[in-house]
C-alpha cells in the first residue's frame, strides 16, 4: 500500500471545453440535386428550399427535390437552365435569372412564365433578381444596369444604369438592396454602392477616379449586416466596411497565425456571427463584437475533405441553419446548436488547457457533487455537465514520473458511502475528496503481467468484486485487503453486473455467461450459458428483469427465469453488431456504442435507430466499459476520440 499525493491542475476558464456542436448533412447529386454547384439559394415563405444550379432549378421539402428545367413543346416550363438570383415577392412566387431572361415561377398553377422586357424583345441577357415588395421587382441585367420591374403595368424602367455583370458561365450575384435605401454590387475592382434616394454611385476599394474609400482591389463577394456594415471578401481576406464614418478594418489570420486566403462568401447567423466560405480553406467564423476570426471544425460527411473546396456560397435561413455550396459536391445543411449528440473530441481547434489530455476515454462515474469523472489512457479529467467545462484534472502528466502506471484508468465507482474509486493497473485507488489526493491499493505489484481492474462491483456487504484480466478479486475497504476468489481463477474477466436480485453476472473472455449468488462469503452457480459470445457489457431492465447483453456478435435479450433469450445484429437493424456500451433509460429504450456510432434499440416497436457522423457521434468506434447514465438522465459514451453525452428525451 502506497500513499501519494499528485499534482493538480485547475481550469480557471469557464469558458466551453469543445468547440460548438454541429449537426451537418451532406446533400449531393445522389439525393436528387440536379447539379453539384448551386450558387444561388433561398428559403421561402412556406419553408421549402430553393436552390439555383447551373443545370436547372430545385425546389427541397427537406426529404426529397423537384427540379425544374427546359422542356421542349412546353410554354410553361423554365425558360434557361443557368440560375442566378432567387428571390420571392409577396404573393409567394418565385423570381429568378437565367441566360434566357426574367423568370417568374407562379405558385397558384406551378407555372413558368418568361417575362419579356418589350423594348429589349428579341434581346437575350443574363439576367438577376436581387429585391422584391408589394409594387415591384428589382433586378439587374447585362448591359442594362439595374431595372425595376412593376407588377401591376407590366413595365421595366432603368434605375440605374451602371453595374457590372459578367458573361462568365459561373457568374454569382451579390447585388444587395437595404433597408437603408442603398444598392450594393461588385465592381470590376472593388464594390459601388448606389444610394436610390439621390440617385448616385459611390466607389470603395476601386480604380475609379471617384473613388471614396481603399486602395483598388478584387472583392469576390459581399454582404450587408443588420447593423449596416458591409464585409467584403478579398483575395487574402475579410474587410469591415463602415462607408458611414469612413473607416473599414482587415481581417486575414486567426489569433494564432493561421491566414484565412481567399474568401468566397459570407453570411451572417445566429448572435450576428459571420460564416466564411474560403477557397480550399474550409469554414471561418467572425464574431464582429470581439472581430475574432478562426476556422471551424466540422465532421467529415463530404466525399472530400473541406480544404478541396470553393465554398461558393452561404445562405443562413430563418432558423439558423447554414446551408453551404461545397462547389462541386453539392450542399452542406449545418445545424448549430441542433446536433443530437453533444461531444468532447480531439478538435485541433481547442487550446489545450480545455482539451482532455488523451482523447481513448475508458470509463465514467458521476461524483457527489455532479461533477462527471472521466477516465482516459492518460489521466482522470473532472467534467461539469451544466457548464460543459473542464473544471480540474487528476492524474496527468506531472505524476507520471513518479508513478507512470496508475495514469491508465480503466474503471470507476462511486460506492454507497460517496467514496470515489479508480481502478488501474494492479489494484484500486481511494481519493481523498479533503485532502485531494489518492491512496493506492494493489493486489498484483508486478507491472510486467498487464493485470488491472476493468470492473469494480460493490457487493450487498460493503466488498467490491473486480473483473480482471488474471480472474475476479474481492477487496474489503475497511480492512484494505485483496482475496483471490476461488471461482473462475485466472480467467479474463470482460464484465461484471449485479441484477436487483442480487445475482452476480460475470462473463469471461469468449467463455461465455457465468450466474452466482453471494453470501457470507460463498459463491453458488445458478446459471451458465452463452459459451460462444465474448460479452462486454450485462445491463437489467429492472421493470421486465430482462438482462440485455451486449457482445461480439450483437445484443442478447435474456429471460435468467426461463433461460430463454433472443439475439439482434445488423440484419435485424443495427448498425454495428459489436456492442461495447449499453443504458437503459427510463422510457426502457436499449441504448448501444458499437464500432459504427450509437444505436437506439426501441423494446416497443423492436426497431433499430442509428446514429452516425451526420448526428454528432465522437468517432465510429468506441471503448468497453466508457459508458453511463447521469442521476439527470443524460447518456455518456467514450470512444476513441473523446465522448458524446445526451439526453434522450431531448432527441
Amino acid at each position: 500500500m502506497y500513499r501519494f499525493i499528485l499534482f493538480l491542475f485547475f481550469c480557471i476558464d469557464c469558458t466551453a471545453l469543445y468547440a460548438q456542436d454541429y449537426r451537418v448533412e451532406h446533400i449531393g447529386v445522389e439525393k436528387g440535386l440536379s447539379q453539384g454547384s448551386p450558387y444561388h439559394i433561398l428559403k421561402d415563405s412556406r419553408g421549402f428550399m430553393w436552390f439555383g444550379t447551373q443545370d436547372g432549378l430545385n425546389r427541397y421539402d427537406g426529404h426529397s427535390f423537384r427540379v425544374y428545367k427546359p422542356e421542349p413543346n412546353n410554354a410553361f416550363a423554365l425558360h434557361g437552365v443557368n440560375i442566378a438570383g432567387l428571390v420571392e415577392d409577396t404573393h409567394g412566387n418565385i423570381w429568378l435569372g437565367t441566360e434566357e431572361g426574367l423568370n417568374c415561377y407562379e405558385r397558384a398553377t406551378e407555372h413558368f412564365k418568361l417575362v419579356i422586357d418589350k423594348s429589349q424583345s428579341g434581346i437575350k441577357k443574363r439576367t438577376s433578381p436581387f429585391y422584391a415588395d408589394q409594387n415591384e421587382l428589382w433586378y439587374i441585367r447585362e448591359g442594362d444596369g439595374i431595372i425595376a420591374y412593376e407588377f401591376k403595368t407590366g413595365k421595366h424602367r432603368i434605375v440605374a444604369p451602371e453595374v457590372f455583370i459578367t458573361q462568365d458561365f459561373d457568374y454569382i450575384d451579390w447585388t444587395t438592396r437595404t433597408p437603408a435605401g442603398d444598392v450594393w454590387m461588385l465592381g470590376t475592382k472593388g464594390v459601388v454602392r448606389y444610394n436610390i434616394k439621390e440617385k448616385k454611385y459611390h466607389y470603395y476599394f476601386s480604380n475609379s477616379p471617384k473613388n471614396e474609400l481603399g486602395y483598388a482591389i478584387n472583392v469576390i463577394c459581399l454582404y450587408v449586416d443588420a447593423q449596416n456594415i458591409v464585409w467584403l471578401g478579398g483575395l487574402r481576406g475579410v474587410i469591415r466596411l463602415d462607408y458611414s464614418c469612413g473607416e473599414y478594418k482587415f481581417f486575414d489570420k486567426s489569433p494564432d497565425g493561421k491566414p484565412i486566403g481567399a474568401v468566397y462568401s459570407i453570411a451572417e447567423g445566429i448572435n450576428n456571427k459571420l460564416w466564411i466560405g474560403t477557397q480550399r480553406n474550409g469554414f471561418w467564423t467572425l464574431n464582429p463584437q470581439k472581430w475574432i476570426l478562426q476556422p471551424l471544425s466540422l465532421p467529415m460527411v463530404t466525399p472530400r475533405s473541406l480544404d478541396n473546396y470553393e465554398i461558393t456560397r452561404v445562405y443562413i435561413d430563418n432558423r439558423g441553419i447554414i446551408w453551404a455550396n461545397v462547389d462541386p459536391d453539392g450542399l452542406l445543411k449545418i445545424i448549430p446548436n441542433a446536433s443530437v449528440l453533444r461531444k468532447v473530441t480531439d478538435s485541433p481547434d481547442l487550446p489545450d488547457y480545455k482539451r482532455l489530455d488523451n482523447f481513448s476515454v475508458r470509463c465514467f462515474a458521476q461524483a457527489p457533487d455532479g461533477n462527471v469523472w472521466v477516465g482516459t489512457e492518460g489521466s482522470l479529467t473532472v467534467f461539469n455537465p451544466q457548464m460543459r467545462t473542464v473544471v480540474r484534472r487528476y492524474l496527468n502528466e506531472a505524476s507520471k514520473a513518479s508513478l507512470p502506471s496508475v495514469n491508465f484508468i480503466k474503471s470507476l465507482l462511486r460506492d454507497s458511502h460517496n467514496q470515489m474509486w479508480i481502478g488501474t493497473y494492479g489494484g484500486l485507488m481511494r481519493f481523498d475528496a479533503k485532502k485531494q489526493d489518492f491512496q493506492l491499493f494493489q493486489f498484483d505489484k508486478n507491472p510486467s503481467r498487464n493485470n488491472y481492474t476493468r470492473n469494480i462491483t460493490e457487493l450487498s456487504d460493503g466488498k467490491f468484486l473486480l473483473g480482471t484480466p488474471l480472474g475476479p478479486w474481492v477487496f474489503n475497504p475497511k480492512l484494505e485487503k485483496f482475496e483471490q476468489l476461488p471461482i473462475l481463477k485466472h480467467r479474463n474477466v470482460f464484465s461484471v453486473f449485479q441484477s436487483k436480485d442480487s445475482t452476480l453476472w460475470i462473463a469471461a473472455y469468449f467463455e461465455g455467461l457465468y450466474g452466482f449468488r453471494y453470501k457470507n462469503n460463498s459463491w453458488k452457480q445458478v446459471y451458465y450459458g452463452m459459451k460462444y459470445f465474448n460479452i462486454n457489457v450485462i445491463r437489467e431492465d429492472t421493470t421486465t428483469h430482462k438482462l440485455w447483453i451486449g457482445t461480439e456478435k450483437g445484443l442478447i435479450e435474456l429471460e435468467p427465469k426461463s433461460r430463454v433469450y433472443r439475439y439482434y445484429n445488423d440484419r435485424h437493424g443495427l448498425g454495428n453488431s459489436y456492442i461495447y456500451g449499453a443504458v437503459i433509460d427510463k422510457h426502457h429504450d436499449i441504448w448501444l456504442s458499437t464500432n459504427h456510432g450509437i444505436s437506439q434499440f426501441d423494446q416497443k416497436t423492436r426497431k433499430f435507430r442509428n446514429l452516425d457522423l451526420t448526428d454528432g457521434i465522437q468517432g465510429y468506434e468506441y471503448n468497453g466499459n466508457a459508458f453511463m447514465m447521469t442521476a439527470q438522465g443524460e447518456i455518456f459514451f467514450g470512444g476513441v476520440k473523446g465522448f458524446n453525452s445526451f439526453f434522450p428525451d431531448r432527441l
